[in-house]
């Protein structure tokens, strides 16, 4: 058998040869022999070409060879190249001719886009030969996108075909994509009453009350009595929505349920931020695979009640970044979901993962073809569509079972407390509808954690590290420009690999580049100059602190916290001895004399609250302090100046006349007690 896989694969090496000489004697016999002459020809680089060039066999071959170059250029649109190319002055340099290389390789690109335009049109208008599916209800193009119908391989494999996007689709949203270097602002619910008075605050959660306050649905915190099997996928209806009438139609079969599977197909290498694509949904009945491209301005309107609408389940698996693409793509927030992923991790299964769930409950094998598809292609072929819905068909069938399981788990053998698993599931997957998008945002010191994450870091020196921050910001910013990705632009690995090079020269970025990247071949020119100013300067703009400034930052941090510590310990100390100081004086019995002579008028509010008291055993009742005789002309003493008039320790006589001085005395002890 290993013979036979090793023949087998020798065979397929050698007809792939085969066809690529093939088409390299069909392109044209010029063509194969320039190639093949390239291939074989070792041109001087730096130095060597100016030592050849003084040899005149080899320099009469430059020029020559320069000169055709700068003719075909200037009949390809590039002004000016034919006379360039002939001026003594600049074809005498080196660096011309590399300038000369990128005119040429830009002016190829240029035409191959234009030749890809032209073939996506000739599929639009079905000259391409184009016999994959129609989706239903005849989806067309979404503006500007473009797409090969990545038709399945006759023995069930992927296309070998070419499959393209002439245009992006995010240049044809109709809100521009907003990739400034700012915190991302939440956009207002649908729900809300009054969109106008909303104002956006960064990391603020817009429904973060209505998610604490959340009350889920009876049946979805109970298991179910009796899982729901689904139909069989070629028994359920499939509709692709990419009409605003199909998608009128799809909300309002989504009104009379009570859940729901949803899933998003997202695409993220030539975004910044990315996009969602496809938004899958199904319901016990049917499946909707929903063109988000198509219908982007349409969906938060459509979506947003049903996602918000808390008496509605949506069940998702893994929807941690599910529910941050759908606020970023259409301000739309989920509210009563349940994560399969999340129940998949309470019951601590084997596998977290939704294929190994779909085996497990359903006997389904996932299909993980399109895993990596680029969902931007249209129209989406059969199988992509097959694919798509196939996440969302089993999920609710999973969700029952799942639920059974939680609660059979809960109860366990009925030694130990009952412990609510589905409830548990539910508040974790509440959590993740509680968290929030947060683009990418970039400051000073950036780029130095960016450079951390190579596994091969190294140390680099500070002129180099310095190339390496200019290199970051430079990416960062076309990045956000151009709405492409940081692996797209300029991926880590290659960013070190130019650092520490550091080539000076456009001939030099290439050579380390090769060809990784088109967009550093385009900006060759900006980039040598950003490395060579970054050289000069010597060290970044900004340094990380070093470990001793680290040190010192976190101990002042660790005595400024042990200050605030002790100020909340005294704080609380002196509180204590208040509030015990007042206990005791409020317990504390105390003899009580009548004051006055006048007449009882029956016992005052602090006296009734004193009780009783213990003495010699015995329970006796608190004296009732009579109500004291006031002079003419006087203010009233309170029941509480009474009773420290009558704790003191000097014998307070009866007074019989107002006038008395022992009686004035008294009273004005009384009244500075009182204060």
């Amino acid at each position: 058998s290993a013979f036979l896989r090793q023949s087998t694969r020798a065979m397929a090496t050698t007809a792939r040869r085969k066809k690529a000489e093939a088409l390299l004697d069909a392109v044209g016999g010029d063509v194969s022999k320039a190639i093949r002459a390239g291939k074989s020809t070792e041109l001087p680089l730096r130095g060597e070409h100016f030592f050849c060039n003084n040899f005149p066999e080899f320099a009469a071959k430059v020029k020559a060879l320069r000169a055709r170059c700068g003719a075909l250029l200037e009949n390809m649109g590039v002004p000016g190249a034919g006379a360039g190319a002939t001026d003594p002055d600049l074809a005498t340099r080196c660096d011309y001719d590399d300038d000369l290389c990128q005119s040429v390789v830009a002016v190829i690109d240029d035409h191959l886009d234009a030749v890809d335009h032209q073939l996506a049109e000739a599929h639009v208008a079905g000259a391409g030969g184009y016999t994959g599916p129609a989706p239903t209800r005849g989806a067309k193009p979404s503006p500007g996108v473009v797409l090969d119908a990545n038709k399945a391989h006759p023995r069930g494999g992927r296309s070998t075909g070419s499959a393209f996007v002439a245009r992006r689709p995010q240049d044809f949203f109709d809100v521009p994509v907003d990739n400034s270097n700012v915190p991302f602002l939440p956009p207002p619910p649908v729900t809300h009453p009054d969109p106008r008075s909303y104002v956006p605050s960064p990391g603020a959660h817009p429904l973060r009350e209505e998610l604490d306050d959340l009350a889920y649905p009876d049946d979805a915190c109970i298991p179910p009595a009796a899982p729901i099997a689904p139909a069989p996928t070629d028994a359920t209806p499939c509709v692709f929505v990419d009409t605003p009438e199909a998608l009128e139609d799809m909300v309002a079969h989504l009104d009379k349920s009570r859940e729901m599977a949803v899933d998003l197909e997202h695409h993220s290498y030539r975004s910044f931020q990315g996009f969602t694509c496809v938004i899958q949904v199904s319901t016990r009945t049917t499946d909707f695979v929903v063109d988000a491209l198509e219908l982007r301005g349409l969906i938060r309107d459509a979506l947003g009640p049903v996602m918000a609408d808390p008496s509605k389940m949506k069940v998702f698996h893994g929807a941690d970044m599910d529910v941050q693409w759908l606020q970023r793509d259409f301000g739309i927030y989920v509210v009563g979901m349940f994560d399969t992923g999340q129940a998949a991790r309470v019951l601590e299964l084997p596998s977290k993962g939704l294929a190994y769930l779909l085996d497990h409950y359903c006997g389904v094998k996932a299909d993980k073809r399109f895993q990596l598809a680029d969902w931007r292609i249209r129209p989406l072929s059969e199988e992509m569509i097959s694919y798509a819905r196939g996440d969302t068909h089993h999920l609710l069938y999973v969700y029952d079972r799942l639920r059974q399981q939680l609660d059979a788990v809960g109860k366990g053998d009925g030694s130990q407390p009952f412990r609510d698993l589905i409830r548990t599931t539910l508040d974790r997957s509440r959590d993740v509808c509680a968290t929030l998008y947060e683009k990418p945002v970039t400051h000073a010191l950036t780029y130095h954690a960016d450079y951390r994450k190579n596994r091969d870091a190294g140390d680099l020196d500070l002129p180099r590290l310095a190339v390496y921050a200019a290199l970051h910001g430079w990416r960062d910013e076309r990045c956000r420009a151009e709405d492409e990705s940081i692996g797209y632009v300029l991926p880590r690995a290659l960013m070190l690999r130019m650092a520490r090079e550091a080539p000076t020269n456009p001939r030099a970025l290439l050579a380390v580049t090769r060809g990784e990247s088109p967009l550093v071949a385009k900006h060759s020119g900006e980039l040598v100059d950003i490395i060579s100013r970054a050289l000069a300067a010597g060290e970044p703009p900004a340094m990380p602190p070093t470990a001793g400034e680290e040190w010192a930052r976190e101990e002042e941090e660790r005595k400024n916290r042990a200050e605030e510590e002790k100020k909340e310990e005294k704080k609380e100390e002196e509180e204590g001895v208040r509030e015990e100081t007042l206990a005791n004086a409020t317990n504390a019995p105390r003899p009580v004399a009548e004051v006055g002579g006048g007449e009882v008028g029956g016992a005052s509010a602090m006296a009734a609250m004193m009780g009783t008291t213990i003495r010699d055993g015995e329970p006796i009742a608190a004296p009732v302090v009579a109500a004291a005789a006031v002079a003419p002309g006087e203010v009233p003493r309170s029941s509480m100046a009474r009773l420290l008039s009558a704790a003191s320790p000097a014998p307070v006589a009866a007074a019989a006349d107002d006038d008395d001085d022992d009686a004035k005395a008294s009273r004005a002890a009384s009244r500075g007690a009182e204060k």
